[in-house]
């Protein structure tokens, strides 16, 4: 499988590497580190030569970037994340080919949306507006080789029937599902896989401590610099 080594030594183990021309999605509670280990893949990467293009939607990026890592802030709204993924979608071909493209997280938005939608009309116009996201990456992915990271929360209680908040856009465009999980450990974390393209990969797991993922992320100043990893998403 043609991948992106995820630079972190216990994930890489579990999945091989980011695989490209497919989207991987990470599912976890707040908190439980995903921005963190994210974050942390971006930079190895980048710093391995791979082009890298973070869209950071929560705001838990500050500060400056290795070279080769370009980061977009789209916190503000669904607009901005939008207009963020259509900008990516009219790159030359050649800049994207083979990156790595990280949106931590695609829900951000609609997730504090769509709790406050009264309206059937509003909580369909977020739908669309999340699944046209969703798909224009699914479109870059694709043509592009790209290995695509989405991050994402567990099930909604307003969507009890769906497997991940966003519904079917984000469950059937995304081959690889990762599930980042709480221990009993304080300081480290588990990681499932819930779907792979190897089925003989289903239900494996490894467990990640946040002190390894913390080493790319808290850097001196000039670099790419995140808050404390507890409290990452």
């Amino acid at each position: 499988m043609d991948v992106i080594r995820t630079g972190i030594r216990p994930l890489d183990d579990l999945i091989g590497g980011w695989p490209r021309g497919v989207m991987t999605l990470l599912v976890g509670e707040t908190g439980v580190g995903k921005s963190t280990l994210l974050i942390s893949s971006a930079i190895r990467a980048a710093e391995g030569g791979v082009r890298v293009f973070y869209l950071d939607v929560e705001g838990n990026i500050a500060g400056g970037a290795p070279q080769g890592l370009t980061i977009e802030h789209a916190n503000a709204s669904m607009e901005e994340l939008e207009e963020a993924v259509s900008r990516l979608s009219k790159l030359p071909p050649s800049a994207l080919r083979g990156s790595l493209i990280i949106v931590d997280s695609v829900t951000y938005h609609y997730h504090a949306l769509i709790r406050m939608a009264r309206e059937e009309g509003d909580r369909d116009r977020l739908q669309a507006a999340l699944e046209g996201i969703v798909y224009k990456l699914h479109g870059i992915t694709a043509r592009s080789r790209a290995a695509t990271v989405l991050s994402t929360w567990p099930t909604s209680m307003l969507e009890e029937e769906s497997d991940f908040i966003g519904g079917f856009a984000v469950k059937t465009y995304t081959r690889v599902q990762l599930r980042m999980e709480f221990t009993e450990l304080d300081r480290v974390r588990r990681i499932r896989v819930v779907k792979h393209q190897d089925v003989s990969r289903y239900g494996s797991s490894a467990l990640i401590r946040l002190e390894d993922l913390a080493e790319a992320v808290f850097k001196p100043a000039g670099e790419v610099v995140g808050r404390e990893p507890e409290v990452m998403g």
